[in-house]
């Protein structure tokens, strides 16, 4: 079992290595990314992803929870611990963040107002 705190006050919790690479699996898999491209978005090799995938590594660096869970769009304590839930509270892809949002956005703003409130008349959120 590994022992995580996020601060050195707080109680430290037991992460169970396999629970975390199950968490961290199914969390890939939603993503759609390759390993290498989790690997690239969180400065770390396609191997060190392979083995904290695969449930290979005994060992987790905290800093690496952090970059991983944002790449993936779940919060860190959820990845770890399987506690709270697995998406990040009150988290919306932005064009920052997500290259289909960022298109969409561009895409929008290139309508005229009639096709953008027959757009939003279509997703129904117009008020």
């Amino acid at each position: 079992m590994l022992e995580v705190s996020s601060t050195n006050k707080e109680p430290r919790e037991k992460v169970s290595p396999a629970g975390f690479s199950k968490r961290l699996n199914a969390a890939f898999l939603d993503s759609g990314m390759t390993k290498s491209e989790l690997a690239r978005r969180c400065n770390l090799t396609s191997a060190a992803i392979n083995f904290l995938i695969n449930g290979s590594t005994k060992e987790m660096a905290g800093g690496n929870v952090f970059p991983i869970a944002d790449a993936l769009g779940v919060s860190a304590r959820w990845l770890m611990t399987g506690k709270q839930p697995r998406p990040i509270d009150g988290a919306v892809p932005t064009p920052e963040s997500d290259p289909q949002v960022e298109l969409l956005a561009k895409r929008i703003a290139m309508l005229n107002a009639r096709k953008r409130a027959a757009l939003l008349e279509l997703l129904d959120l117009t008020d």
